[in-house]
């Protein structure tokens, strides 16, 4: 679902009895959404935000499994998706409240603002699935909270309150749960005063996509072994 007004385009996962786990529809819904966000001068900022009591519980396993082997990652939904991520430079903001796994939290490293419910929970347990870092995170991450710390959340397991994501630099700020989107759009419409040809500067100096996309190759190469030498997922 998306929505339109005073320059800020609202979307919102909407697959509430799935955790808004996200599926190849939804990673091409996206893909389109920002590709569009990016092209049309009358959005200012997006923001993403869920419907029920999870933010995102990551990508869909059932349509991982039986995604198409023989098609190249960057023709694929998610591949679309995380290319048009890379390299989007308008304000990115999400709204979190609930659980946000594994994409559901690598997903918030490309965001410029993050808004969080104090016991919302953020962890993408890597290690335990078996599987490796994505969407960039394995970049991203240790640029933003360390390398030991990135090390707790993939293969530890560490499961971060919305306060401690705020703490360590993963959200911007924790809002009581009546509060959060009214906070965040206020926020919002704040920073949107500004340039935006500047705030585009600023993304494109801060978070290099050319850098991001290129853990993405890495990433996708230790998944390909992974899931070559073990029934991982």
């Amino acid at each position: 679902m998306a929505s339109f007004e005073q320059g800020i385009l609202t979307v919102v996962l909407n697959r509430p009895e799935k955790r808004n786990a996200v599926n190849s529809k939804m990673y091409a819904g996206l893909a389109q959404l920002l590709d569009g966000a990016q092209q049309d001068p009358s959005v200012r900022a997006v923001i993403l935000a869920a419907s029920g009591q999870d933010f995102c519980a990551g990508t869909d396993i059932v349509d991982l499994r039986s995604a198409p082997r023989d098609i190249p990652f960057e023709e694929r939904p998610v591949g679309t998706f995380l290319k048009t991520l890379t390299s989007f430079d308008k304000p990115l903001i999400a709204v979190v409240r609930g659980r946000a796994i594994g994409f559901g939290l690598t997903f918030l490293l490309h965001c410029d603002l993050v808004f969080v419910t104090p016991d919302a929970q953020l962890s993408a347990p890597f290690a335990k699935l078996g599987i490796s870092p994505e969407a960039g995170s394995s970049f991203l991450l240790p640029a933003l909270v360390g390398t030991r710390r990135a090390f707790e959340i993939f293969a530890r397991n560490h499961v971060l309150s919305g306060s401690e994501a705020v703490e360590w630099g993963i959200a911007s700020r924790a809002v009581g749960t009546d509060e959060l989107e009214r906070v965040a759009a206020q926020e919002v419409r704040q920073l949107i005063l500004s340039p935006g040809s500047a705030l585009a500067a600023i993304k494109r100096l801060i978070m290099p996509s050319a850098q991001i996309w290129a853990a993405v190759g890495r990433e996708m190469g230790e998944l390909y072994a992974l899931t070559r030498s073990s029934d991982t997922y």
